[in-house]
Formats: C-alpha cells, structure tokens, sequence
C-alpha cells in the first residue's frame, strides 16, 4: 500500500468527531424522552404495554448500541483523516464505525413494524390494505438486511473491510453502491407510504378538522423519515471511499441516527397526543361544535371503528370495544 501524502497541519487538525457526537446525543436524548412519553401513556390508560410497544423499546436499545459504538470510534479517531491515525486504530476505528452503522439499519427497519401496528389498529384498513402495509414493511427488511449482508461480504476475507494491510479480492464497487442506494431509496418510499396513507385515511373520517389536523401530522411524522433517507442516498458512496474512511464516512454516520430516530419518534408522537390533552385540556384538539363521542377517539389509546364514527378503545387485555360515552 503506497504511503500517504503528508498532510497540510490545517487539514490534519480538521475533525468532524464533535459534530457526530453532539447529532448522536441530540437526537437519542429526544427520541428516548418520546419513547419514555409513549409507555407512560400506554400504562396509564391500558394499564400495559403491548407488542408495538416492545418493538420500539428494541429499536431504542438498537439505536443506544449504535451510539456506544460510534462513540468509542471515535474516542479513537473516527470523523479524523486516516493519515493522521495508527494503524491499529484507524482499523478499529473503522470496524466500530460499521458494526454501529449496521445496529442503526436495523433499529429503522424494525421500528416501521410498530408504524404498522399502530395504524392498523387504529385505522381498521380492509384486508388487503393490511397485507399491503405488512408487505411493504417485509420487503422492506428483506432488502435491507440484502443490502447489509452484500456490503459486510463484499470482500473476500470480510475483515479486509477495515484492515488496511490486507490482500483482498472484493466486488466492483459500483455494483455494491448501487445495491446500497436502492436500499437506501426503497425505506424511503416505506417511510413515504407510512406517512401519507393515514393522512389521506383520516381525511375521510368523521372527526373535526382541527384534530384531523393534528393526527394528520402526528401520524406523518415519517415524512421527515423519508426525507432523511432520501438525503442519505447521498452519503452511501462514502462508505466505498477506503482512502480515508474514519472522516469522509462522518455524513453516513450522522444520517444514520437522525434516520433511526426519526423513525422512533414517528411511532412515537401519536400516542403521546392523550398525554398532550391531559396536560393542555382536551379542547386543544376538539372543537365545540363536535360531538363528545367523535372528538374522544384517539384518547390513550383510542381508535376510530370501522364504521368511522364509533370510536373504540382496548381494555387491559387489548381487546376493542365500542366506548360508552
């Protein structure tokens, strides 16, 4: 392996290592006061939590294991130039950097199962809609684990991925991007479908435009999703780039969380809105000409039936019930 040229002192000191971190911290911190806020409504209201939420619970605990990744990277030199790094750390750094990559991908991935859950259980969609979101979200992971397992075997021994002194045969690095890139742009299209399928739903549905409003936008929070996965398409190709991986894989890395804990949070602010109705009064999202029993669907846990006026509830055993009031 030829030697490096010898850095300017002004490009060696350049480190986009406070950067990352202060994303990673940032944005964990806020999904996890979100998935705090969501099993907090949940226990007060159905007394449990149900399978959606200990799927969220996992993807938070994913996206903690890509913090603590990440962060020991770090600590030894990613988001430096490789030139400016030892061998052995650079290597490890480089290692660290991926397994925490791969724990992100799977926290997004498995947090839209949750997305699903929840609108099925509170849109009531027809069969064939329901085996459609259930679809979408299988193919969706199958992709991407596809997409993962192509990039971590790529090359042949898989550890010359991150060591550098290492004889390796590996695949053309156009036709593994291009496998990223599509995994990359199929979640973005779930996270789309997710978001906008309740929006056009709730439309339809006899409920004031002020909560139609609010629950338009709590249960399209996965635009942003979309739109983070959509940007990071951008950044797949950094991941190819061995030359000095430890700083020009720092916009991947920081695309990455945001893209996980979007998702979380997506999952997330729909169930909080009773907890934001308990505190502000439930005439923040009702409004006076409507009628008590249309203006109370949604309330922890609430869901609107399928005759889309009776709102239903589920007891502490999960199961729907049409409510009294």
């Amino acid at each position: 392996m030829p030697e490096p040229m010898p850095l300017l002192p002004s490009t060696a000191a350049e480190n986009r290592g406070p950067a990352m971190l202060a994303t990673l911290y940032s944005s964990t911190i806020l999904a996890s006061l979100l998935v705090a806020s969501r099993l907090f409504s949940r226990r007060i209201k159905l007394g449990r939590w149900f399978a959606d939420d200990y799927i969220i619970l996992v993807s938070l605990a994913l996206v903690y294991s890509l913090v603590g990744t990440i962060t020991g990277a770090i600590s030894i030199g990613q988001g430096r130039h490789a030139a400016t790094l030892h061998l052995l750390d650079l290597e490890l750094a480089m290692l660290l950097t991926m397994i925490g990559l791969g724990m992100g991908v799977l926290s997004f991935t498995l947090a839209k199962a949750a997305v699903v859950i929840l609108l099925i259980k509170v849109l009531h969609p027809p069969p064939w809609q329901a085996r459609l979101l259930w679809g979408l979200i299988t193919g969706n992971t199958i992709f991407m684990v596809a997409a993962s397992a192509v990039y971590f075997l790529q090359c042949s021994p898989p550890q010359a991925l991150w060591m550098v002194e290492v004889e390796k045969k590996c695949w053309d690095p156009l036709v593994v991007n291009s496998i990223a890139i599509s995994g990359s742009g199929f979640s973005a299209l779930s996270d789309f479908y997710l978001a906008l399928y309740p929006a056009i739903n709730l439309w339809s549905m006899e409920i004031n435009n002020r909560k139609k409003i609010a629950l338009s936008v709590a249960l399209g929070f996965g635009v942003c999703a979309g739109t983070v996965a959509i940007y990071k398409c951008t950044t797949v190709p950094e991941l190819l780039d061995k030359s000095d991986f430890t700083y020009t894989t720092s916009g991947v890395v920081i695309w990455t969380i945001i893209e996980a804990n979007s998702v979380i949070i997506a999952a997330c602010i729909p169930m909080i809105m009773p907890l934001i109705e308990r505190w502000f009064g439930r005439s923040l999202l009702s409004s006076r000409a409507t009628p008590t029993s249309t203006s109370s669907a949604f309330r922890f846990g609430t869901t609107v039936g399928k005759d889309n006026q009776t709102p239903r509830y589920y007891n502490d055993r999960g199961e729907s019930s049409v409510e009294s009031r």
